[in-house]
């Protein structure tokens, strides 16, 4: 591989066809240039499509074991590669190490959605976007699957266990910065230990460590530019605006002097169903809380969203856990935590904003 990155085509290095190139920097030390890349274009995606497209005559006429021994070995050197891919990722995204790794980051651009050469297109980030792909997708009779944020809610009943829920409302709604769409953004709680576990959390998030996560120790890396970080902080002031209380957080931050894109781990209290920070994905590490009486209102809270995607509920009671697999299945994904953790998959039924979607040209379902 040449020392400044290329992109690999038809077994060759080449640079962009126009011979642009952009820098991309860390987002923890926005002065540290990660490298800089091609700035490719549609000439250059036809060029990619049309190697794809002839490789994969040949492709399909090689035998499933053979393919099966090609993407085992493909797959060995990842794993075998895996520190150092983990590491370079983390310098790009800088989500700390322990996270990067497993990591697989996929896009897609205008040129790939409308060449006539793709017939399937998968996209999963904004609403705004993801709709436009689904039209452009509709007007060239092309398949589309789409996954489209979240909005996502944690509910803790009255006899959960508090450890268990801690640990996962500080890891679903900090975890990656809370740049991830199955984050956990709201967290719908018992008025019964509403306050415990708020306090508990409070004082968990100010025991995180933020800072780059190349860095062992780091628990929390920044967002990922500068762009993000104004988005979450205008959130944050729209609550406050709004009549949320902001318990903790709610401003960026430069821990040990770094100068990169970090926001305080963020906690509301007091949140409606009705205020903007309750519907809008805010994509950062900002949880709010609403308390509840009783698990049929916890219910009507979760679903009272624009997005579907994921939901958790934590409670002790099996009969409980089962009723919220049917009763929130419009949030496409449900995970029960009772005396032992486990993920229940659901079939996607019905298409919200957030879930994701099958789409054929004929009909999005």
């Amino acid at each position: 591989m040449p020392n400044q990155p290329q992109n690999y085509i038809n077994g060759e290095w080449r640079s962009a066809a126009s011979g642009q190139t952009f820098q991309t920097t860390n987002p923890a030390r926005p002065r540290d240039t990660i490298g800089t890349v091609p700035s490719s274009d549609p000439p250059d995606v036809d060029a990619v499509v049309d190697a794809a497209t002839t490789a994969l005559d040949a492709w399909d006429r090689y035998p499933a074991p053979q393919r099966g021994r090609i993407l085992r070995t493909a797959g060995d050197l990842l794993a075998e590669r895996k520190p150092d891919i983990a590491r370079a990722m983390t310098r790009e995204m800088d989500k700390p190490v322990f996270e990067t790794k497993g990591d697989v980051q996929e896009a897609t651009g205008t040129a790939l959605v409308k060449h006539p050469g793709i017939d399937a297109v998968g996209f999963t980030g904004s609403y705004e976007v993801g709709i436009s792909i689904a039209e452009t997708c509709g007007r060239r009779d092309k398949r589309v699957s789409l996954e489209m944020g979240g909005k996502n809610p944690m509910i803790v009943l009255g006899d959960a266990d508090l450890d268990l829920a801690l640990e996962g409302a500080i890891w679903g709604a900090c975890g990656a910065t809370g740049q991830r769409c199955t984050a956990t953004s709201r967290l719908i709680c018992h008025e019964g230990v509403h306050n415990a576990l708020v306090s508990r959390i409070e004082t968990e998030a100010g025991a995180l460590c933020l800072g780059d996560g190349t860095e062992d120790g780091t628990d929390i890396g920044p967002l990922i530019n500068a762009a993000a970080r104004r988005r979450v902080q205008e959130y944050v002031d729209l609550g406050v605006d709004e009549g949320a209380l902001l318990q903790f957080g709610g401003q960026a931050a430069a821990p040990d002097g770094l100068d990169g894109y970090f926001f305080e781990p963020t906690l509301f209290t007091d949140v409606s169903t009705d205020m903007r920070i309750a519907q809008d994905g805010i994509f950062g590490p900002v949880l709010l809380v609403f308390k509840v009486a009783s698990y049929d209102e916890s219910v009507t809270v979760a679903s009272d969203t624009r997005f579907g995607l994921s939901s958790a509920i934590y409670t002790t009671d099996a009969n409980i856990s089962q009723r919220a697999l049917r009763d929130l299945v419009q949030l496409q994904l449900v995970r029960c935590a009772i005396e032992l953790w486990t993920d229940l998959v659901r079939p996607y039924l019905k298409l919200e904003l957030g879930a994701i979607a099958n789409c054929f040209p004929q009909k999005i379902v």
